[in-house]
């Protein structure tokens, strides 16, 4: 899998990477989806902005939700948060008992975090590197729904198989 983002490294080849993991249809755009649209092209200027709709817009939307990443930084005084998206990390898929961890340190006073993809367990050449998209500490049923919901799929690692056929 790493194999082959290494020879993506044209934009091209990673715009249609990130296209790929995007929602694959969105029939029933959000209201709220829309009107944030209208705002938006209002402010732009251009030959371009004609070719934007707001089915481009729930596209990349649909891109940040299923592969951005929650960021949260704690410092002595603050805590702040919000989402990134990282190209490495949208070839990462999910399981309950993952085998990579995302971690977020400090580099220097005043520059942003350094996201950091660690390995909790040793790995194997070839072994496939998980994350979790979800809390983990959730019930079975929680954690299937979460997915479905979120993501549109069902977990099929190996501790939600041995959680629903016990």
């Amino acid at each position: 899998m790493l194999k082959d983002l290494e020879k993506t490294s044209t934009v091209d080849n990673t715009w249609s990477h990130l296209q790929k993991l995007s929602y694959p249809h969105i029939s029933d755009i959000p209201d709220e989806w829309k009107e944030e649209f209208k705002m938006l092209r209002a402010s732009l200027e251009g030959p371009f902005v004609s070719l934007l709709d707001e089915k481009w817009y729930a596209r990349c939307l649909g891109l940040l939700n299923l592969n951005s990443h929650q960021i949260q930084i704690k410092t002595a005084t603050d805590i702040s948060s919000g989402a990134a998206l990282f190209l490495i990390g949208s070839y990462l898929n999910h399981s309950c008992i993952p085998n990579v961890e995302l971690a977020y340190r400090m580099s220097h006073r005043g520059s942003p975090p350094v996201a950091e993809f660690k390995a909790t367990q040793p790995i194997q050449v070839d072994d496939e590197m998980f994350i979790t998209y979800i809390d983990t500490t959730l019930a079975p049923a929680d954690r299937q729904n979460s997915l479905h919901w979120n993501y549109g799929f069902h977990c099929q690692c190996p501790l939600c198989l041995q959680q629903t056929s016990s």
